[in-house]
């Protein structure tokens, strides 16, 4: 055998680990390096699992400093139950932890944190100071510690209760990953997101944060409303309903956003799974589902969630940041959250609520009053006026109708019946009905209105197989390559049941027969071919042709609707009203645009400094 054929063995020796051939075990430090960097990635990591360690404590008040994004300092304080000198000792040790103590616990955890990696990957990566005491010892104690988590000295400590965690100058051992963090705004926005996300996990828990030795965060223990205004803002707070919804031992509960009210970014999303802040496709999917044809078009819905379920039915053992979970029956819990969504929905009203405030704004088209039609009022004036501008001898009882509805902003009977409670006064600007009750000043604008009401019209006649068509005089024919004849064949029934029917006129050619009966004389008939064009074009996105087909639906509905500029009568408005409440959604369009704006006499009595 040649010398140069024979299998060369090579003996090298690295950090006292024997290595021959080309697969070795790691050494230890190379391995703890590796698994701190899973682990923490950015100061935002950091915060994230002192914070869920502070939680699993017990604490209930929360405070949270950083330097530099994070870089040069982070500090957590809680007033939580604190360590034992013991403790302390140890706890920078990978693997110790207080949360499990076998396998089966794995199964089924309770806690937010269970890897025993936290705190061993900060030492690897940073400086580390913990100062801690015991509820109920004598003394407090502190320790700084090396990077393989041994505690260098424990000393006592002046500390009071609970435990601060200082780490300083994060990668200051590792150049290379220094250099891949943002700069030091993005990292605090992120620092900023999770501390503020976190913040509406418990109501009875405060939280505080510090940037730069500067307070801007601030969320004491106040209701679950209360903690969305503080994290969100009030805008928001007042456009959410309560949720409480239990179903097959799931339990999903917290606050979902008027349907008539979204925003630009799912932002506004924050999901607890047993009291852990998790990222779920599936749940945040589910949301939106419960919004079906309520949501306008790139827009998404607030949801703050809570939900709890048997431990065992979810793995969160997934990765080391514990933000991803994998469920044993995901169809399950993702029906029951669409079916909490939408019980809460049909069961609120969902007037979205604006305060009287803001610049002046043009408005978008200016029609002229038409005198011998419009009307300014109702006959109603009289008693407007009284409400609005009480005698001097009922001034008072009606101060008491104004705090008593306003204290009360979400108490409603059947939803949509607040409709047909509306006291119509004329036409704002050809464009809005205006009107009152008893809580407030009332605009619904008439084409979202009747949109929501001709789209729910056919919906019903599509749940009830009874689409009313009109048969085309003149049928339309349009050439179809093989793969949309393949598409259309596949697909007639679906077309069918919209009210649409395509025939085989003749090789390589359909011919469109029927419509429905909503899109009228003057029909765009080429809404076949933009139909499968639209389907080919998004084909990885998961567009059904029921999808394109509703949204085609629910544009021509926009298209028939009353228009900005129209002139109604007041018998024409109540009778609208009439119908828009009979409606399972009345409180947006097809497209998720609101139909009704309330603004209570509360707020009109600021503005006029009537009231405080």
């Amino acid at each position: 055998m040649r010398t140069n054929a024979r299998r060369c063995v090579q003996i090298l020796e690295e950090d006292g680990v024997i290595i021959m051939g080309e697969i070795f075990e790691m050494p230890q430090r190379l391995r703890e390096k590796i698994a701190a960097g899973e682990v923490i990635t950015a100061p935002v990591s950091v915060v994230k699992e002192l914070i869920e360690n502070s939680m699993d404590a017990g604490a209930d008040e929360i405070k949270a400093y950083f330097e530099n994004g994070g870089k040069r300092l982070i500090r957590i304080m809680d007033n939580g139950k604190g360590m034992e000198r013991e403790d302390l000792e140890i706890c920078g040790k990978r693997f110790t932890t207080s949360k499990i103590h076998n396998e089966r616990e794995l199964e089924e955890i309770h806690t937010l944190g269970f890897r025993g990696e936290a705190l061993a990957s900060i030492t690897t990566v940073s400086e580390l100071t913990i100062q801690t005491r015991r509820a109920g010892t004598a003394k407090g104690y502190a320790s700084e510690f090396h990077d393989d988590g041994r505690a260098i000295e424990i000393r006592e400590s002046p500390i009071t209760k609970g435990t601060i965690v200082e780490v300083r100058n994060l990668f200051g051992k590792f150049p290379v990953r220094l250099k891949f963090l943002k700069s030091d705004e993005i990292e605090a926005s992120k620092i900023t997101s999770l501390v503020t996300k976190y913040s509406l996990a418990n109501p009875e828990m405060a939280f505080q944060l510090y940037k730069d030795g500067k307070e801007i965060f601030n969320s004491p223990k106040v209701d679950g409303q209360g903690k969305i205004f503080h994290a969100f803002g009030q805008e928001i707070a007042e456009n959410v309903v309560k949720l409480d919804y239990e179903s097959n031992g799931v339990a999903v509960s917290g606050y979902i956003s008027k349907v008539g009210y979204s925003r630009k970014t799912r932002d506004y999303q924050v999901i607890f799974i047993n009291g852990r802040l998790v990222k779920s496709s599936a749940i945040t999917d589910a949301v939106e589902k419960g919004y079906a044809d309520k949501i306008f078009l790139g827009r998404h819905p607030i949801a703050v969630l809570h939900i709890t379920l048997d431990p065992e039915m979810i793995d969160v053992n997934i990765h080391p940041s514990k933000e991803e979970i994998k469920f044993k029956s995901e169809y399950a819990i993702v029906d029951t959250v669409i079916n909490a969504v939408q019980k809460c929905i049909a069961q609120s009203s969902h007037a979205i609520e604006v305060e009287a405030g803001g610049k002046m704004a043009r408005p978008a088209h200016k029609y002229e009053i038409d005198r011998g039609i419009q009307k300014a009022l109702t006959d109603d004036m009289d008693e407007l006026a009284e409400m609005i501008t009480p005698k001097a001898k009922g001034q008072q009882d009606s101060q008491k109708l104004v705090q008593k509805t306003l204290g009360d902003k979400t108490k409603t009977t059947v939803p949509g019946d607040e409709f047909l409670h509306v006291n119509v006064m004329g036409q704002l600007n050809r464009t809005y009905i205006l009107g009152y009750d008893d809580r407030s000043l009332i605009l619904i604008d008439q084409h979202a209105a009747q949109e929501r009401v001709f789209y729910e019209r056919f919906t019903k006649q599509l749940k009830n197989k009874a689409i009313v068509v009109n048969r085309l005089l003149k049928p339309f024919v349009f050439s179809a390559n093989r793969e949309e004849e393949k598409f259309i064949e596949q697909n007639k029934g679906a077309f069918e049941r919209y009210g649409f029917f395509v025939e085989q006129f003749s090789r390589g050619e359909y011919a469109l027969t029927a419509i429905p009966a909503l899109f009228g004389r003057a029909y765009d008939a080429g809404v076949i071919k933009d139909i499968i064009d639209e389907l080919h074009e998004n084909i990885d996105s998961g567009t059904t042709v029921s999808d394109e087909l509703d949204h085609k639906i629910a544009t021509k509905a926009c298209r028939k609707a009353i228009k900005g500029g129209d002139i109604l009568s007041i018998p024409e408005m109540k009778s609208l009203l009439t119908t828009l409440a009979e409606c399972r959604n009345p409180y947006t369009c097809p497209h998720g645009r609101p139909t009704m704006l309330r603004m209570s006499w509360g707020d009109l009595e600021k503005k006029f400094k009537r009231s405080d």
